[in-house]
């Protein structure tokens, strides 16, 4: 007599991304506090906590740029997520986000692709952290004033007997073409009270 054999049927990704959901359904706060006042479930943290169902659950994780800006010293970065199911590559759930990056120096594009994947994660399993969206102490910077603002604001001083030193030092940078463009018309209001007081304006 011949014994049949039974073929296990291999669970969906569908199935997979269930599996994982059931066995991690909150992810522990970091130790570590932004500025003293909180702490959050960073990039590292989520990851290696997700990973480790992944692996048991046989996900694979492929996630992919798609798009990105600059706009001063923010970086904003659009990926796609695949979540294969391992014994069946063509069995896929693929998920779009964006994250912000937010530095003032080369960081930006890996903290907006850290912060996309982190929230990739968050959102496909429903995971809870007990926190908002990461905050970044790094305030969001347009860039600074052109020429011709520049060019303005030298042409103010010189009308108002401005002191370059005393300009910079109110402003706090360095350099007139450091000012902040979205700083401009915050001059402008100060030089036009300054030209309306001379000229007796009440």
């Amino acid at each position: 007599m011949t014994e049949k054999k039974t073929t296990t049927k291999k669970p969906t990704i569908y199935e997979r991304i269930h599996a994982v959901m059931k066995d991690l359904k909150y992810i522990q706060k970091g130790e570590n506090k932004v500025n003293g006042q909180y702490s959050f479930a960073g990039h590292d943290k989520v990851t290696s906590e997700v990973r480790k169902h992944l692996v048991t659950h046989g996900i694979v994780v492929v996630p992919s740029v798609t798009g990105h800006s600059q706009d001063g010293n923010r970086t904003v970065v659009d990926i796609e997520t695949a979540f294969i199911n391992v014994d069946n590559p063509d069995d896929k759930v693929v998920i779009n986000f964006f994250g912000y990056g937010v530095d003032n120096q080369d960081k930006g594009p890996g903290k907006a692709f850290s912060y996309a994947k982190k929230y990739a994660f968050l959102q496909l399993f429903c995971l809870e952290t007990g926190d908002d969206p990461e905050k970044d102490l790094i305030d969001y910077d347009e860039g600074a004033i052109d020429s011709k603002q520049a060019a303005q604001i030298d042409e103010w001083m010189d009308q108002t007997g401005t002191k370059l030193d005393d300009f910079l030092k109110v402003m706090k940078i360095k350099l007139v073409d450091e000012l902040p463009a979205g700083r401009f018309d915050e001059v402008r209001a100060i030089f036009m009270k300054k030209i309306d007081k001379m000229k007796g304006v009440a």
